[in-house]
């Protein structure tokens, strides 16, 4: 068995409203209700809540460090750490924790060729997904923005299931995969089992997330043998001996 230093593991911050100078910081990308939230908090975020957001970062990072696992990425839930601001103290604690890899949330706008005709042909699937078309071109805005803080991070070259966030199935992975060009691709995938009880403390939001049938159509396609395979597949043909393919 490994040890734990040994073990590399990724730290995902939560910045939940703990008080009032950063309960919008959960809201910023996800909802747009009228107007971007993360925009409004980015410019208003001074004093008390920027020393917060620091207090916040600084102490979640201390608990990982505390773990003695190796850090080897940071991201923050619902794209948090993509604020600029935010992202600009993350990237200062990922380098004085050794964290190499930090995650910048920018995806490559489907293929209009294939999905077209499969939202043309299944309506509903596109409804599924249209909300998660802002929220794509936010993150990507937010991403020109904040590249100049990387700073000696590495990141992906890009990141897939932004736009079909919930909704990774084993035909959309192995579709994803095929189209997936060289370099190193990050996939984000939620599996897991249908939760019936939620706890109090979760957003009704993730309440909904977590009790879909769909975390359960996730988690059978990260362990299906066909997706497997295809990643194998792409491996080979385009790095050879190199073990860095898609969400390598």
């Amino acid at each position: 068995m490994a040890s734990a230093s040994e073990i590399k593991a990724l730290l995902s911050l939560a910045l939940t409203p703990l008080n009032n100078n950063i309960t919008k910081v959960m809201e910023t990308v996800e909802r747009i209700d009228g107007e971007i939230k993360g925009l409004r908090f980015d410019v208003d975020m001074h004093g008390d809540r920027l020393a917060a957001l620091e207090r916040e970062v600084a102490a979640q990072f201390a608990a990982f460090a505390n773990t003695g696992l190796r850090l080897s990425h940071v991201d923050g839930h619902r794209h948090v750490h993509m604020i600029p601001r935010v992202f600009e103290i993350v990237a200062d604690h990922a380098r004085a924790h050794h964290c190499p890899e930090i995650r910048l949330s920018r995806e490559p706008l489907p293929r209009c060729s294939r999905r077209c005709r499969e939202w043309w042909a299944h309506p509903g699937r596109f409804l599924d997904l249209l909300p998660n078309l802002p929220k794509q071109a936010l993150l990507a805005w937010f991403a020109g923005r904040v590249r100049r803080h990387l700073r000696g991070l590495t990141t992906a070259n890009r990141v897939y299931g932004i736009v079909d966030s919930g909704s990774m199935t084993r035909d959309r992975l192995l579709e994803l995969i095929d189209d997936c060009p060289e370099g190193v691709s990050e996939f984000i995938v939620h599996p897991g089992l249908n939760r019936q009880e939620c706890p109090e403390t979760l957003d009704p939001g993730d309440c909904r997330f977590l009790g879909s049938p769909r975390r359960e159509e996730e988690l059978e396609a990260l362990i299906a043998p066909e997706v497997r395979s295809r990643l194998l597949a792409w491996q080979t043909q385009r790095n050879g001996d190199n073990p860095s393919g898609p969400g390598g």
